[in-house]
């Protein structure tokens, strides 16, 4: 990035969370849509990194205690944005041992398979569904298993891996005659989700909309192909601002997004920038190449928006890691990171989508072959995402440190989000 950008000074903490609060818990978070593909809400993941700590921390129960309580802590809203937190709780929170700090708005209550429902439990879930909390049954595989839940539940959770496929779409034709609606949860692929689409379901979870619908023998419609000149230019390490100057010039919502940017609270920038390239001028070119990419990617309305904020929070992510490791060009991660899910994007196979680009051997090879320093960083992001926890490493930064990254970027892609006017 440029001198000029380096000099510039972010609002934004270099650790959100005070040191040992979580040791070696990840949190994570996973996306919930509805039938058009509109996020409704997060799960929150989480889980011990190390098994020892189950004794120091009483399980699961404490676990949970000290997740809620840094959520609390770290703001909701940084996690999730407006959204609703999905979250399972134990035995003990259901029986208000321990407070829970969030408004009905803001969570959604999960009731593990694994809970035993007794009239002590089944009390106090009906007690929370009268405060006006939505009620989740999690993991349901069977009527018989939830009969005594199905007069609170607002939303049933079906886990595709525990049902065989062809029992699918009898379960949900059953249970679409209650009240609540239907969640299909661990959907992996386009196949899975167009059947549960037929079949009725409501909301939906899983990597599906990670992964591009590739048809074969399909071409790249004409406008793509224009997104996919810019994206080259904008790679063309010869190019210069009176080149991309032009570019935006000629388009002015993209010149406006720009200027958005470079305005947000992200970059500390007391005095307001006015012009395109002031603005080039400020951010430096390398930080501008990657920026500019990122915006022409919030263009593509024909997408869920929820794929622009994962390529955002794959990005910064990505820059974080080799920052922390001290590792040279963390702009180089930052775009590996971004461009990670351009094949969902655009539907295309990345290979195909990379021979357009001028990039460098390094960022090439880390995204297809998984091969050196950015390979590597972008394992630990994709592992960390589904929530792979045995997989999530990255050289010499510890478990906690790593945690903490994913938590500050999820921070900066809901600031980043609001500058740059995505709606998810």
């Amino acid at each position: 990035m440029g001198d000029t950008f380096s000099s510039f000074e972010t609002n934004f903490p270099t650790r959100v969370l005070q040191p040992g609060v979580l040791p070696n818990i990840f949190i994570g978070r996973q996306p919930i849509f509805d039938r058009y593909l509109r996020v409704i809400g997060y799960e929150l993941l989480y889980r011990n990194r190390s098994s020892d700590l189950a004794t120091f921390f009483n399980g699961d129960e404490a676990t949970s205690r000290v997740i809620l309580n840094t959520f609390a802590e770290i703001g909701l809203e940084d996690v999730v944005g407006r959204q609703k937190a999905f979250i399972n709780l134990t035995r003990n929170f259901f029986l208000e041992k321990y407070p829970i700090p969030f408004t009905p708005r803001q969570l959604v209550i999960e009731v593990p398979e694994t809970l035993v429902l007794d009239k002590e439990i089944l009390e106090h879930i009906q007690e929370f569904s009268q405060k006006g909390y939505q009620i989740a049954l999690d993991d349901v595989t069977s009527l018989t298993s939830i009969k005594s839940l199905l007069n609170v539940a607002d939303i049933i959770k079906l886990d595709l891996s525990l049902i065989p496929p062809e029992k699918i779409q009898p379960l949900a034709y059953r249970l679409q005659f209650q009240r609540a609606k239907l969640l299909a949860e661990k959907v992996e692929t386009r196949e899975q989700f167009d059947l549960c689409m037929q079949a009725g379901f409501d909301y939906f979870q899983g990597f599906f909309l990670c992964r591009p619908n590739l048809v074969s023998g399909r071409k790249i419609p004409s406008s793509r192909l224009v997104l996919m000149q810019l994206l080259a230019k904008l790679q063309n390490p010869d190019v210069g601002f009176d080149e991309l100057e032009y570019i935006l010039s000629e388009d002015a919502i993209l010149g406006y997004k720009l200027l958005r940017l470079t305005n947000s609270a992200y970059y500390g920038i007391r005095s307001e920038i006015k012009s395109i390239r002031q603005a080039m001028t400020l951010l430096g070119l390398e930080k501008l190449r990657s920026w500019l990419s990122l915006i022409l990617l919030a263009e593509k309305h024909d997408k869920p928006r929820e794929l622009t904020i994962l390529a955002m929070l794959r990005a910064r992510m990505s820059e974080l890691l080799a920052q922390n490791a001290k590792l040279a060009e963390p702009e180089s991660y930052f775009l590996a990171g971004l461009l990670s899910a351009l094949d969902a994007i655009m539907d295309t196979p990345l290979e195909e989508l990379l021979e357009s680009l001028r990039l460098s051997t390094s960022i090439k090879e880390g995204l297809i072959e998984s091969k050196g320093m950015i390979g590597q960083a972008i394992q630990c992001v994709l592992a960390y995402e589904r929530a792979e926890w045995e997989k999530v490493s990255f050289l010499q930064l510890s478990n906690d440190l790593i945690r903490d990254i994913y938590l500050q970027s999820l921070h900066w892609v809901e600031t980043m989000r609001k500058a740059l006017n995505i709606m998810s």
